[in-house]
């Protein structure tokens, strides 16, 4: 009733001059009408809130007083008519430019919701049909239409303003719901187990969704087999070995195949949750990394914690220092409704999923409602942060994109809390440590990963409409029957080779081929000799136009390469464009000819010449010290993640991004594809998945088992 009351108010004006003319006083209730209008332009501007009703209102009837005083003929009659009509005009204008006269009222009634696009769409419903109802009284006092016909309307419109909005909302975010899992096949663990299905469930791809998924299902008590076509576990979270020197006395390297910082695994951190909950947390050891910035105006370390990086940035940028204190603060609160309803889903965060749910989350974070879904320099521009100080805070983009200014907050929050207020973290060993951790636990857990044996095709029964998972068939020929199937492959690569043409139904085959892929790399793996002073363990290179990170792990983890000695990797992301360029053949999955070629050596050796010489401003004489060099182009990183012209993150489309079940029953995504890439995303988006299939998984304790679900 609160809103109904302010609707009242702000409709004052018009009731006002209404009232008055019904008793044939125009002219006194033009002037009323106008000072009331006055007086709710002076109380809005005080309350902060749209003043575009009461100061159109206010124009309208000091312009019919004036009309009324000195006019003269019988159209000054058909003035209260005019008042009315240009009042509805003006409704439905705030309504087209997003400025629906209702939301003010309405905004006490659903806290948090403002900036929601439901609650504009709903207030944008309701002013329409004000717009309609005032000019209507207009047009029915033009046509002289008696009071029944004029005021009959108005009822009905108080009647559904007191009923409809709540309902409208309510239907609105439950249809959110179901489009945020839009396939609700019941799981198909929950039926009895088949005598010739070889397991509960079949994972294609050990990357590190896939992993955690297999790892949470086993733990959880299905019978899981994860097949992989590389001779390493954890897609781009592997190690390999280089070595240098004589057979006498070699000289070892350990390099990473992509990953080397990984964020969430502090104390209640995502990672850290689903370690704990798995019983591995003693099998990693982390050591936290710090960040430094190389650009044209020097080195800038960056501090860890929200408040120390926050001071460091405005004394780097100190004519932007009001407006980053001011950012940074409102992306504190949005990080922290991020992962607030971490604790109740077994340290994953995601949506609450329930209407009640979200109405509270709205509440509790309205600066998350209002930003998640906006692009970072839309938030950072609202604040008035320089385009230079942007690119200081957007300095992590190169971890998920080549496009850093398309960021959206909700992508890019989780970075800064990741990485500069708890700090991300290198596995001593190596990166294939948490994927061989996740390995071990899904073989204690009596499952099984099978490593340089790819799956040819993921097998379905049924027509497109009904289709459902039969299991897979191996690359030798096995088919083996399954319930259900983690897809963790790459699902652009997945749709062309993974399938039989017209197998999967149509609108999510065309929906996969649609995805774009993400960038490619060029990397460069260098074992020097010497000593590295006073360097960070990962650093930022903008110098000359040129975006390169060079990090150095054996300054964390000194047995990643000999006493004397240390590794260097030099990365720079190359857009899908001229990923693309790389490839004479496409579609070979391993183009051998073409990595074999003199040509192709020289232009690995060609494009790493200038990330060497950019490195060398920082390591000095980093080329002379050189023991051990190997390049990595597009078509390396094709050959081992079976990824698209070699993504190094996955395909996913930031806007609408992939949900965890498909339309094909008994077929989950794992991976970027869903929740973004890095490997606190694709472990919550290899969670999301196991819950999928084994419902109520992650709001069960790490120590049972939910109910109702398994044999």
């Amino acid at each position: 009733m609160k809103s109904f009351h302010h609707a009242g108010l702000l409709l004052s004006p018009l009731i006002v001059f209404w009232e008055a003319t019904g008793f044939g006083q125009p002219l006194p209730g033009a002037s009323a009408g106008a000072l009331a209008a006055a007086a709710l332009v002076v109380w809005s501007r005080r309350r902060g809130e749209d003043r575009l009703l009461p100061a159109g209102l206010l124009l309208m009837l000091a312009l019919a007083t004036a009309l009324l005083t000195f006019g003269a003929g019988p159209w000054v009659g058909w003035v209260p008519a005019g008042v009315s009509l240009a009042a509805g005009v003006l409704m439905l204008l705030g309504a087209a430019i997003g400025r629906p006269w209702t939301a003010v009222i309405s905004a006490s009634d659903w806290p948090g919701m403002t900036a929601d696009p439901v609650f504009l769409r709903v207030n944008r419903g309701m002013s329409l049909l004000w717009a309609a109802v005032v000019a209507w009284i207009g047009v029915a006092t033009v046509l002289g239409l008696g009071p029944p016909a004029r005021w009959a309307p108005l009822a009905a419109a108080i009647a559904l303003s007191l009923w409809l909005p709540q309902r409208w909302v309510h239907a609105s975010l439950q249809h959110r719901l179901a489009q945020a899992d839009p396939n609700p096949w019941p799981s198909p663990l929950k039926a009895p187990r088949r005598s010739l299905v070889a397991a509960d469930v079949i994972v294609v791809g050990s990357g590190i969704g896939g992993l955690t998924a297999a790892a949470l299902l086993a733990r959880a008590g299905a019978s899981v087999q994860v097949y992989e076509q590389h001779d390493k576990a954890g897609g781009f979270c592997h190690h390999w070995e280089g070595q240098a020197g004589t057979p006498e006395q070699p000289l070892v390297f350990r390099f990473d195949a992509g990953v080397h910082d990984v964020s969430g695994v502090h104390p209640g951190g995502t990672v850290q949750s689903l370690v704990r909950r798995l019983n591995l947390e003693n099998t990693v050891d982390w050591r936290v990394l710090d960040h430094c910035f190389v650009d044209d105006d020097g080195a800038w370390r960056v501090p860890r914690g929200w408040d120390a990086f926050t001071a460091a940035l405005a004394q780097r940028h100190p004519d932007d220092a009001p407006a980053l204190r001011s950012a940074l603060a409102l992306l504190a609160r949005i990080h922290q409704g991020m992962f607030a309803t971490a604790h109740n889903r077994g340290g994953v965060p995601g949506q609450p999923d329930t209407v009640p749910g979200l109405l509270a989350f709205a509440q509790a974070f309205p600066d998350a409602v209002r930003w998640l879904d906006a692009p970072m320099v839309e938030l950072l521009a609202a604040h008035r942060v320089s385009e230079r100080a942007q690119a200081a805070l957007l300095g992590l983009a190169g971890y998920v994109t080549h496009r850093p200014r398309e960021l959206r907050v909700r992508d890019y929050v989780p970075l800064l809390g990741g990485y500069f207020v708890h700090g991300g973290a290198y596995p001593v060993g190596g990166s294939g440590q948490l994927a061989q951790a996740l390995v071990d636990s899904i073989e204690l857990d009596g499952g099984g990963v099978h490593l340089a044996c790819p799956v040819a095709q993921v097998l379905l029964d049924g027509a497109q409409g009904r289709a459902a998972v039969r299991g897979v068939r191996l690359h030798d020929g096995r088919e083996l029957r399954a319930a259900a199937v983690v897809l963790g492959a790459e699902p652009l690569a997945a749709v062309h080779t993974l399938f039989a043409p017209g197998a999967l139904p149509p609108a999510w085959a065309q929906r996969l081929r649609s995805l774009p892929p993400s960038a490619s790399m060029l990397t460069v793996h260098l074992g020097i000799r010497g000593e590295l002073h006073g360097l960070a363990p990962v650093n930022h290179l903008h110098i000359n136009a040129r975006r390169l990170e060079v990090v150095l792990p054996s300054l964390v983890d000194p047995s990643a390469a000999p006493p004397g000695h240390h590794t260097v990797e030099l990365m720079q992301l190359l857009d899908p464009a001229r990923s693309r360029d790389w490839f004479e053949q496409p579609d070979l999955t391993d183009a051998q000819a073409q990595r074999r070629s003199v040509a192709y050596a020289e232009r690995k050796a060609a494009f790493a010449e200038p990330m060497i010489d950019a490195a060398a401003r920082l390591v000095p004489g980093l080329r002379e010290r050189i023991v051990w060099r190997s390049e990595a182009s597009p078509l390396t990183y094709r050959r081992y993640g079976w990824s698209s012209f070699g993504a190094v993150y996955g395909t996913r489309d930031p806007h609408r991004p992939l949900t965890r079940r498909s339309p094909v029953a008994g077929l989950v995504v794992a991976g970027a594809a869903t929740h973004g890439p890095g490997i606190e995303a694709v472990m919550i988006s290899g969670a999301e998945a196991a819950d999928a299939l084994w419902p109520g998984l992650l709001s069960a304790p790490s120590d049972g088992l939910p109910t109702g679900v398994g044999r």
